[in-house]
């Protein structure tokens, strides 16, 4: 069975590391493993047509083989995070040989934002972490755009659960071909208009951030379409900088 909500226990469980963003009036998109030369370009081209801000958690060795497209991420304005070098699953690795694979990315960024590959992390490990002054980042919300067996008709069903202060977990890599196939479901126009029945799969519904206000009248009324234009989020790195949690 696929989770799309991670369970308000495992939340609890796991405490010390952020689940959910602080504004009330968001929800905060996420990006996992690029950058990579076919999706995140794609990606980006998205972002700054419709104008929404989002969060890249970034493996090294993916920005080492596309400096460019980094380059790119940033100079758009959205926020980066540490995804570490090589994809490392916490609880499999060294504690040693992990800190060296996030202290080398963070050598090619700049940010206090840590997201664990896997959410695979241990408690030496983020200790460690700590200490450094990261803030660990999971989400609330998975998209499972990497999963063959997950169609997009199911993600847009299952995004109705998304509440105020979700962070959205997507992907933007060759494993996640769901991606591109969902937002390529519905033209723009009936995406940023909401005239289309399960309104959160709306491009500035998911793919960014809209009053929290108005993505639960549209659950609770689904059909009707939103009074006003869609509000566009702020990067998660400033959010997180205004108020720690």
């Amino acid at each position: 069975m696929n989770f799309f909500r991670v369970p308000y226990f495992i939340q609890l469980m796991y405490w010390s590391k952020l689940w959910k963003g602080k504004d009330e009036n968001c929800v905060y998109l996420t990006f996992d493993d690029g950058p990579d030369d076919t999706t995140t370009p794609w990606v980006l081209d998205l972002l700054k047509k419709e104008q929404i801000q989002a969060t890249f958690f970034c493996l090294g060795n993916q920005m080492e083989r596309h400096p460019s497209i980094f380059k790119f991420i940033t100079d758009q304005g959205h926020a980066i995070g540490n995804h570490t070098y090589n994809h490392e699953k916490g609880n499999k690795t060294r504690s040693e040989d992990y800190l060296s694979s996030i202290t080398k990315t963070d050598s090619m960024m700049n940010s206090e934002l840590f997201r664990p590959p896997y959410g695979s992390i241990t408690r030496a490990q983020v200790k460690k972490l700590k200490k450094l002054n990261k803030e660990i980042v999971m989400w609330s919300w998975i998209s499972h755009d990497y999963n063959h067996e997950v169609d997009p008709k199911t993600i847009i069903k299952k995004a109705h659960s998304i509440r105020s202060r979700d962070i959205l977990l997507f992907h933007n890599n060759k494993k996640s071909p769901c991606l591109r196939c969902f937002f390529q479901t519905y033209p723009s126009d009936q995406l940023l208009n909401c005239e289309i029945d399960g309104i959160l799969s709306t491009l500035a519904g998911i793919v960014g951030s809209i009053q929290a206000n108005e993505v639960v009248k549209e659950i609770l009324n689904i059909g009707n379409s939103l009074c006003g234009y869609m509000l566009i989020i702020n990067s998660l790195d400033l959010n997180f900088r205004k108020a720690k949690i």
